[in-house]
């Protein structure tokens, strides 16, 4: 490629039509993907190549970081290069196929694997997607809710789900052609390979500008290889620092948290779910097969019951309903979507709350304890 400054000031970069074939020949490129259009990563990392620009400035090539490609993209000299944004490297992102790191994203601390690689705000193990959906309806009533709404924003909850069992299965069958030695055959069991995940968000619209900002509860430490709303400021009315706003993976798909729903159905776009900033803009939005059933689910209901929601972000379904529904064919074939999750949504039981505060107190409270003694002890001795 090839980056310069035109006449009037403006930063172009021209990427090259040719490459070289087997024997070192330069010949023309004929691929249907582009380099530029590779190049930008506009397109998501999940079970798809990468693509990502790597930065050679390190003494471990294992370990170097990889660059920001528009940033990339707009360094004219060497020392804008020096100063493009690179991010560091981590071994687990985006690496399942690794199977250390598959051990370690469904592993004992699986949560806190997911949470610092992405930034998401909640981890389980997938299942019917109850413990996601109630940590949606806790997030509903957390002080970054309360703030989002004093600030007359709407609170989001996206829910997403994860299913990497594909890697143990390709070891599985790598094993049995005798391409690998090993194979972990225990590593998926109990649908340990199905993850959900939520992220909580604030969108409050300027009314000035009629741009929507976006403020996540948790930074974003990797932008690249998932999510991104093009130009999102003129197509999607959505700020941003740049031209482009990145989601990243944690935000790539959101499905929709009604539990009259028999199958995960998604929003039909994350431009239009990530735009809806009020009640009446979030009823608004369609919904989209995500095109793993034979049967679609259509919501019946109507904008107003919408803007009635005890959660705004979840439909509590009636239990007659409720009880009408299919169950989830991917698990025994008789748990249903969001099935754990409803006794406390109907009122019969109560929403637990965390209780880490207090176990936090309790330890410390043994630890004085014991302090107290042990100084008891040596004044006794002296």
């Amino acid at each position: 490629m090839c980056t310069l400054k035109t006449k009037t000031g403006d930063v172009y970069t021209k990427f090259s039509k040719y490459g070289t074939d087997l024997s070192n020949q330069l010949v023309k490129l004929t691929s249907q993907q582009s380099a530029a259009e590779l190049f930008y990563l506009n397109n998501n990392m999940y079970k798809k190549p990468d693509y990502r620009c790597l930065n050679p400035n390190g003494t471990d090539p294992e370990e170097w970081g990889t660059y920001d490609p528009v940033e990339l993209a707009n360094a004219t000299s060497e020392e804008e290069l020096k100063k493009v944004k690179t991010y560091s490297f981590d071994k687990r992102f985006m690496n399942f196929e690794d199977p250390e790191i598959l051990k370690l994203m469904v592993g004992k601390k699986m949560k806190k694997n997911w949470k610092e690689t992405y930034g998401f705000d909640f981890v389980s193990y997938g299942g019917d997607k109850s413990e996601a959906l109630l940590d949606c309806a806790k997030a509903e009533r957390s002080k970054f809710a309360q703030k989002c709404q004093a600030q007359n924003g709407m609170f989001k909850c996206c829910t997403s789900g994860w299913n990497i069992t594909t890697y143990s299965l390709t070891r599985k069958m790598l094993k049995e052609y005798k391409l690998i030695s090993s194979y972990d055959e225990d590593l998926c069991d109990d649908f340990k390979c199905s993850i959900a995940t939520n992220v909580h968000m604030c969108a409050i619209r300027n009314p000035f500008t009629d741009l929507v900002d976006l403020q996540f509860k948790t930074p974003l430490v990797n932008p690249l290889g998932g999510g991104v709303i093009m130009n999102s400021k003129l197509g999607a009315r959505i700020d941003s620092a740049n031209i482009d706003l990145r989601l990243g993976l944690r935000a790539e798909f959101c499905i929709i948290l009604d539990t009259c729903a028999w199958t995960e159905t998604m929003f039909e776009t994350s431009e239009l779910f990530m735009r809806a900033y009020d009640r009446q803009s979030f009823c608004q939005l369609k919904l989209k097969n995500t095109g793993s059933f034979e049967e679609s689910y259509e919501t019946d209901e109507t904008e107003e019951e919408c803007k009635k929601r005890k959660y705004p972000n979840i439909r509590i379904c009636p239990k007659d309903k409720f009880e009408k529904k299919k169950p989830l064919t991917y698990l025994d074939g008789k748990q249903k979507l969001f099935g754990e999750a409803m006794d406390v949504l109907w009122g019969n039981k109560k929403l637990k709350k965390k209780t880490k505060k207090k176990k936090t107190k309790r330890k410390k409270m043994k630890k004085t304890k014991g302090k107290k003694k042990k100084k008891k002890s040596k004044s006794y001795e002296h």
